[in-house]
């Protein structure tokens, strides 16, 4: 990013009554411009860069009863005051950002937020007794160069040389109260009530900045973020083509009569109870009563043995679990519609710790249909075959 000398030179050419750039943590009152009028500095303070329109500012912030104090001038009191700077804050809240005394009664520039109606971050800029301060609010405005200018009372703000408000009316009256000797106070006043504001770049005039001047801070700083493209390199997580992903329309034979071509996709409204089931309803028609079961075994080595068997539907759902017997490896699941596919994934019993041997899975396995007369409890009924009439 480029540095801050632009703006420096900007500020200079328009010879200020007061320039604080607030670069030197150890020396914040230093004064640049031609009076040098060399301020003095209390508390503790640090600094952060902050980047717009290309370019780098190093901003100081109060940390701990933050007070910078600049000697008064009679170029300060008059009538028409303008201050700029480098200013961010995020507070919503009435805080002193920089003042002239303490008693309201001069010129301050001060933070404003929602219980004025302003939306947060904002700020009010005031010149002489205030009886309507709402005339000298701005924004909202989070970071950038601002200029805050009051003429016999009437406010004009600017951010980064655009106008952010012109005011109709004034303030109030439009002259400072007090002519005495009173210091300028920076972040604070006089220590207390600092705000979270950090500025660089302060600047002091006893009158408006012109057309032009405005017109070349406007060409420097009201620049559009740039913001540029991140090149990206997309990985498909399923790398299988559509013709593998949706299945095709092929000749089916078998029983039940089955339709495995694409389905319409159509929005459904699954509800908990039928999930994963409606969908197929739709498609091959209604065949809620025709179920049936899958049977088989887990051997290794082709002995049998007890083994955990889940068994999901082919989008996921988990349908049932169950134990192969240790004496023959046999398990079976029941009550499964015949016009929809299981996949069965035997694995080791995770009770027992790390697995000696990998899952094994069966896809898109078919239930077979009970036998006239079937179910799932074995027939006769063993319990009720004593109840039976003779």
């Amino acid at each position: 990013m480029a540095s801050d000398q632009a703006l420096r030179d900007l500020i200079m050419a328009s010879n200020p009554v007061g320039y604080y750039p607030l670069d030197t943590l150890a020396n914040l009152g230093r004064d640049i411009s031609a009076i040098a009028n060399h301020g003095s500095q209390s508390g503790s303070f640090s600094q952060q860069i902050l980047t717009f329109s290309d370019i780098d500012f190093v901003v100081t912030g109060g940390v701990t009863s933050p007070l910078v104090a600049i000697p008064d001038r009679a170029e300060y009191r008059g009538r028409t005051f303008t201050m700029e700077c480098i200013i961010s804050h995020n507070e919503d809240a009435n805080l002193v950002i920089a003042e002239r005394g303490g008693d309201n009664q001069n010129w301050s520039l001060q933070s404003i937020g929602s219980a004025a109606g302003m939306p947060p971050p904002s700020y009010q800029f005031v010149l002489g007794a205030s009886t309507a301060a709402a005339n000298g609010r701005a924004g909202p405005s989070v970071v950038g160069h601002m200029v805050f200018t009051s003429v016999n009372g009437v406010t004009k703000v600017y951010l980064n040389g655009e106008p952010l408000m012109i005011g109709s009316a004034a303030t109030g009256n439009g002259i400072q109260g007090n002519q005495g000797n009173l210091p300028i106070h920076l972040f604070s006043r006089g220590g207390l009530y600092a705000t979270s504001a950090v500025m660089a770049h302060v600047a002091f005039y006893n009158r408006e900045l012109t057309t032009a001047e405005l017109a070349a801070r406007k060409n420097l700083l009201n620049k559009p973020f740039n913001f540029k493209l991140q090149p990206m390199t997309a990985i498909a997580a399923n790398q299988e083509p559509r013709s593998q992903f949706q299945p095709q329309d092929v000749a089916w034979r078998g029983t039940p009569p089955l339709y495995p071509g694409p389905v319409n996709l159509q929005q459904q409204t699954q509800y908990p109870l039928c999930k994963g089931r409606d969908y197929f309803w739709i498609r091959d028609g209604v065949r809620n009563v025709e179920q049936g079961y899958i049977e088989s075994t887990v051997t290794i080595s082709g002995v049998g043995v007890r083994r955990r068997v889940l068994c999901f539907t082919q989008d996921g759902e988990l349908v049932g679990e169950t134990y192969s017997r240790a004496s023959d490896g046999v398990y079976r699941f029941d009550l499964l519609w015949l016009n929809k596919r299981y996949m069965l994934v035997a694995q080791d019993d995770p009770a027992f710790g790390p697995a000696d041997y990998n899952a094994v899975a069966a896809d898109y396995q078919a239930p077979k249909p009970y036998p006239p007369g079937g179910g799932v409890a074995p027939a006769p009924f063993p319990m009720l075959a004593p109840l039976k009439r003779k």
